[in-house]
Order: structure tokens, then C-alpha cells, then sequence
């Protein structure tokens, strides 16, 4: 009886496989293909959506502690259940770090900052051929692939060497010297990211945390502004510091960069208070 079964699902599927539509069918060679691949605004979103989604599995895996590890070391977190008592993040507040909380951290970046600058490579491709793709739609997803890349360039600098990262800004790679290439100095660096930011705020001009219809989740102006401070503020460059985050600060603010206001801080890290009108940025995760 289960030989019969065997043979009569076995035949079932050798017709089915010799089908005519089977053999004839199409296949959409654009969905694989690179080279034709960006032609549309909707291909340019899935570039941008894909250099978000690094956030994601980098904070969001069971290692995702070693993605703040600053803040772990620090008295943000120091001594909290979720910090001092949770497997990983135990052993980094208790400098038990090894080689998974270090070089996990680093290849993930990486693959952010590919990300972003396939997203960069690419999308002005897709906005030259759709004509419903406008500039100032591109202008917006490229304010968020420089924010993004900033960003992921600005972890590394956070915690690794200052003088230890190397600095990308293409998607493909050349045979020889883009493989070898050897780490910048720390100024050039600096220099880098701040470039990134500097043009994220100027491609944002329609990408607020007050633009109509611009969701909550993505990188605005008012994002790409306070972590240009954060970076001045990281090398002790008080005054421009000061000058970044009084665009964004409650009262004061320029609405150009968004509108912001001081809450319940404790609201933001509540289903119901996730990307209130004090967050600036959020890394979105599902429920």
C-alpha cells in the first residue's frame, strides 16, 4: 500500500514538473540581476528599507548588547538587571569580552555601511528612468542612506580604535588595493562622518519629525543633527556641539530641523510612547 502511495505521489509530480507552462515560464531576470535591477522608485525603497534593516539584526539578535557596548561600560547602564544580569551583556558590564562581542559588532557595521552605499550607488539610477520618481522623493532616501551610513561609520568610531577603521564609500569593490586598503586616521575619519551628516541635513529639508506623511521610523533632519552633535561633542568641540542640538532643543529649535518636545522619558521605552514627539530616533523592532 505505501509503495502504491509512493509511486502514484511520485507520478503526480514528474506530470506536474513536465508541465508545458513549467517549461515556458518567463523568469524575471531583472529580480537577480544588478544591472537591471534599480528602475523604479519602489526598487530605490527596498535599497533604502534593506540599509535600515542592519539596525535591526544587530540590535535586535541575542548579541545585540555588544552593539552598545560603550553605554554597557558606562553609568547609562551600569548595574541594571538588564545589563549586569543578562547573558551577553553581563560579561561586557564585567570587561568579560571576547572575541564574538568584538568582531560581530565590527562585520555587522560593515554590512550596514554596504548597505547604505549600494542604496547610494543605485537609487539615482531607479529616479532617472521612472518618471514618477521625483527629486526631491530621492533627495529624502538619500538623506537617509548618508544619515544611515554616518551612523553605522559613527559606531565603529564610538568604540574601536579611532585609527583602526577603514573607510568605504562604494558597493563594489576592485580587485587589488579596495581590498587592502589600509585604515584612515582618526581626523579623516571624523572628517567622513561629519561630510555624511552635513549632507543628510541638507537632503532632509523634506524629511522632518513634522513632515506630513514622512514616517516616525525613518532618520529625519532633526536625527541627523544630534548625532552631529553627539560627534562634536564626542571630540570636545563644545561650541559646535552646542550649535547642532540647539536646532532640535524644545523651545528654542529651528522647525526646520523638526519640532521637538520633553515628556515622560520613561514613555519612550513603552509600546505606547514609541516615537513620541521627544524621540529623535528609534530603531524599529516587530512586537
Amino acid at each position: 500500500m505505501k509503495t502504491k502511495i509512493l509511486l502514484f505521489i511520485t507520478g503526480m509530480l514528474v506530470f506536474a514538473s513536465c508541465s508545458e507552462e513549467f517549461i515556458t515560464k518567463d523568469l524575471d531576470k531583472s529580480s537577480y540581476d544588478p544591472a537591471s535591477f534599480f528602475t523604479t522608485k519602489a526598487k530605490a525603497e527596498q535599497a533604502i528599507v534593506g540599509a535600515y534593516t542592519q539596525l535591526r539584526s544587530e540590535y535586535g539578535n541575542t548579541w545585540g548588547g555588544t552593539s552598545v557596548m560603550h553605554m554597557i561600560l558606562s553609568d547609562d547602564l551600569y548595574e541594571t538587571p538588564k545589563a549586569a544580569g543578562f547573558l551577553p551583556w553581563g560579561n561586557i558590564n564585567n570587561f568579560n569580552i571576547n572575541a564574538n562581542d568584538v568582531s560581530g559588532t565590527w562585520n555587522a557595521w560593515y554590512a550596514g555601511i554596504q548597505r547604505a552605499n549600494t542604496a547610494l550607488e543605485n537609487m539615482k539610477k531607479a529616479q532617472a528612468v521612472d518618471p514618477k520618481f521625483t527629486l526631491d522623493e530621492l533627495n529624502v532616501m538619500e538623506g537617509q542612506a548618508y544619515f544611515l551610513r554616518a551612523y553605522y561609520y559613527y559606531s565603529l568610531f564610538d568604540y574601536y580604535p579611532k585609527n583602526s577603521i577603514v573607510l568605504r564609500d562604494k558597493q563594489v569593490l576592485n580587485a587589488g588595493e579596495d581590498f587592502i586598503k589600509a585604515p584612515s586616521t582618526e581626523a579623516e575619519t571624523f572628517a567622513f562622518i561629519e561630510a555624511d551628516l552635513k549632507k543628510a541635513q541638507e537632503l532632509l529639508v523634506n524629511g522632518t519629525n513634522t513632515t506630513a506623511g514622512y514616517a516616525k521610523w525613518r532618520a529625519s533632519r532633526g536625527a541627523a543633527t544630534a548625532l552631529l552633535g553627539k560627534l562634536y561633542l564626542n571630540k570636545k568641540d563644545y561650541a559646535k556641539a552646542a550649535a547642532e542640538f540647539k536646532k532640535i532643543l524644545p523651545g528654542v529649535g529651528d522647525a526646520a530641523y523638526g519640532t521637538y518636545t520633553l515628556g515622560d522619558y520613561r514613555a519612550n521605552f513603552t509600546n505606547a510612547g514609541e516615537n513620541n514627539s521627544e524621540s529623535i530616533f528609534e530603531v524599529q523592532f516587530a512586537d
